[in-house]
């Protein structure tokens, strides 16, 4: 893990409830930052899945959305 990705945790509005996660060191590894995820727009999400899978990535799915923040809000939170 390199340990300048982990100056993004300040950015985890729930980093201490699901740090212990065996998954959580993904978000800050290098060899996933951002190269598995992609940011489509709502109405085109579930088209996209559809012809990744048509195209031999059977694990692809929508995994979360944006939207506006609140004053003082963390911009991230994660589920598991």
């Amino acid at each position: 893990m390199q340990a300048d990705n982990l100056q993004a945790e300040v950015a985890i509005a729930n980093a201490a409830a699901v740090k212990r996660h065996p998954l959580y060191p993904l978000l800050f590894d290098p060899q996933t930052s951002g190269g598995l995820l992609a940011g489509v727009p709502g109405d085109q999400a579930e088209f996209c899945v559809a012809v990744l899978r048509d195209r031999g990535y059977p694990d692809s799915g929508i995994i979360g959305w944006t939207r506006s923040l609140e004053p003082g809000e963390l911009p991230v939170l994660v589920k598991f």
